[in-house]
């Protein structure tokens, strides 16, 4: 991964660079690796996932992630949305920014009307 950084960075900058030092290139990808393939995730199959449903929600919301398998090959992933909504959202945010126009409720010319009613 940090190959490609690099060379990205060679390909936009007009000056020569040195390669980056070979134990920082080793440390990014040992992080990237961990962070990647050392994720402990929960992986079940859909019917467990039907049976215990309230169990595994419990620990989505303590911030697990569970891999949804069907016949053994993960399907899906479950994971805990990070930020809800605190508050529903107000009545009226557009309502001094958007008018219709009177024109809107002319009637349609035929040529429209009839373009709708061959896809039928």
């Amino acid at each position: 991964m940090s190959g490609n950084f690099y060379m990205m960075d060679l390909l936009l900058s007009t000056e020569k660079k040195k390669p980056p030092c070979c134990h920082h290139v080793a440390i990014i990808d040992l992080i990237n690796y961990l962070d990647y393939y050392l994720t402990i995730m929960i992986t079940i199959n859909i019917h467990e996932a039907k049976t215990r449903l309230s169990h595994y929600l419990d620990e989505v919301e303590k911030g697990e992630r569970i891999i949804l398998c069907k016949r053994n090959k993960p399907i899906a992933e479950i994971r805990h949305i990070s930020n809800p909504l605190k508050s529903k959202r107000p009545f009226g945010l557009a309502k001094t920014g958007f008018s219709v126009p009177p024109a809107f409720f002319d009637e349609l010319p035929d040529e429209v009307i009839g373009q709708f009613e061959t896809c039928l």
